[in-house]
């Protein structure tokens, strides 16, 4: 079920919620088991036949952990452990089969294309229905495996990391949540004096994320959807639709990312930042540091440190970087298109490394005491509006259904003169040229709502500003009644609103965009 669809907004979520607080408020396990039933409800209502195979992978890689953390003598140390070559071997298998599973499913279809174009052979196969959310949970249970391989503690209690792998606000489409992260808090009691402010503040960040999902991302999949449909043929069309999608994908994935945010925070748990006002960024480098930030934390922790990361020469380094960004792109989508948007990706970021180590350093950073600091700012400016026609561009390739579809909208927004974008710009309606301004000068909800701290995790470091400082206009330093009371009651209106008329009309929900992947 969606987040933002009326089962879950009016029905399951305040059950859940009641039963939740309930068996907290009787015995732990009780609450752990409550919530794991909950999940399994939640994921199953897509399709109950995914069911057992969720429940066996995650069976099978808490055994896999146990072997793993065994010692074949006491006195061995984990380092003599992880020396050991069978212990990597099993590893190795245990990572191929999830894997394997992972690209069964995802990327069987993709593979005898491959195949059939190389060899002239008629090959086809039924395509395959992608069980929701394999890539994430699959990620998490790789990881927990190498964090166990590596440490050789693993979690004794299968009820805890059943519970880890299925917590339902980011069981489809993340965060990417490491067991050390996630299950620590769940072993903790959710009934203290916090928890009607936890309940408070996590429901007003779940009602933006469905506003953000509902009134502006659905918004603009209408202006994007025929572009990439072929329906427009004209540039300044295009360009608008390209465009579109840009901002239908940040607040699409902006509204998941808070809504499992707020979720949690509801009952009790923070989960890692996983999206920091990535448009707002100087480069392609800081780009990633913003956007889906778990799933760039596990290729940098899982695949860019174990190639050689930044420590065996510049060469090794750029390669580096491109293989992941080939996979990320591919981990994306069964298509060439995702492929190629991850070589762009890489090329951008390889560039951006080479760039920084030439130019002068700490010129996109704001200290208003150095000479020529409006020059600075200046070239920042340029510098994030450059990043984010590049960054939009790509999106191009993402959205594409294949090549012919990219180059045709690639070769319309060729044909762009300065007069068609400032007609296109003229004729957008206010709506949109407001909410695209939001996107760059507005905090985000973890700044707004830092004094609760909502996130795990601290914002991305290093940043071309400091986005923590904000008007305090924008700050929720305190939850006044009053003021919360009225915020929240406009937004749950507004919110209720939107999934009433979707449901009057009969049209179908839009699904969030990361739940294809």
């Amino acid at each position: 079920m969606l987040f933002h669809s009326e089962i879950f907004v009016f029905y399951f979520l305040p059950i859940t919620t009641l039963l939740l607080f309930t068996s907290a408020s009787i015995e732990d396990r009780l609450f752990i088991f409550t919530l794991i039933v909950a999940s399994l409800v939640f994921y199953g209502w897509w399709d109950w036949e995914l069911l057992p195979m969720l429940t066996g992978s995650i069976c099978a890689n808490w055994l896999a952990g146990k072997v793993l953390a065994r010692s074949d003598t006491a006195s061995n140390s984990a380092e003599e452990n992880r020396s050991q070559p069978s212990k990597r071997w099993f590893l190795a298998a245990c990572i191929a089969a999830n894997l394997g599973l992972l690209g069964y499913y995802k990327y069987r279809n993709f593979g005898l294309d491959i195949f059939a174009d190389l060899t002239g052979a008629d090959w086809s196969a039924e395509k395959l229905v992608i069980p929701l959310g394999i890539s994430f949970w699959t990620f998490q249970q790789i990881a927990y495996l190498v964090d166990v391989f590596r440490s050789q503690k693993n979690e004794e209690s299968f009820i805890n990391y059943f519970a880890f792998i299925t917590f339902f606000p980011q069981l489809i489409a993340g965060p990417i949540c490491y067991h050390g992260e996630l299950i620590p808090q769940l072993r903790k009691s959710k009934i203290g004096p916090e928890i009607i402010r936890n309940v408070q503040v996590g429901l007003v960040i779940f009602l933006v994320g469905i506003f953000k999902k509902i009134v502006i991302a659905d918004y603009f999949a209408t202006i994007s959807d025929p572009v990439f449909a072929g329906e427009m043929t004209d540039p300044a069309s295009t360009a608008r639709g390209v465009l579109g999608f840009s901002l239908q994908i940040y607040y699409d994935f902006s509204a998941y990312s808070e809504m499992a945010m707020g979720l949690a925070y509801m009952f009790g748990i923070k989960l890692p930042i996983n999206f920091y006002s990535p448009y707002k960024s100087v480069d392609i480098v800081e780009f990633w540091r913003c956007w889906h930030i778990t799933l760039s934390r596990f290729l940098r922790d899982y695949l860019y440190i174990p190639l050689g990361g930044n420590r065996a020469g510049r060469l090794r380094e750029y390669a580096n970087l491109f293989i992941v960004m080939l996979l990320g792109g591919l981990w994306h989508g069964a298509n060439w298109t995702f492929v190629a948007w991850g070589f762009g990706h890489g090329a951008l970021l390889a560039t951006t490394h080479a760039a920084r180590r030439i130019t002068p350093s700490g010129w996109t950073k704001n200290p208003r005491t150095w000479p020529g600091y409006g020059v600075r700012r200046l070239l920042r400016l340029a510098s994030q509006i450059l990043t984010f026609i590049l960054v939009t561009l790509l999106w191009v390739l993402f959205r594409s259904d294949d090549f012919g579809t990219a180059w045709k909208i690639y070769g319309q927004l060729g044909q762009l003169e300065a007069s068609a974008v400032a007609t296109s710009v003229a004729s957008s309606d206010l709506y949109f040229i407001l909410v695209a301004v939001c996107v760059f000068f507005l905090p985000n909800v973890v700044q707004i709502f830092s004094r609760f701290s909502i996130s795990l995790t601290s914002p991305p470091q290093d940043l071309s500003f400091d986005r923590r400082a904000m008007p305090a206009t924008f700050r929720m330093g305190s939850l006044l009644p009053h003021r919360t009371q009225i915020f929240l009651a406009a937004l749950t209106a507004l919110c209720i609103a939107g999934i009433v008329a979707t449901v009057w009309e009969g049209a179908p929900q839009q699904e969030f965009i990361y739940f294809e992947f």
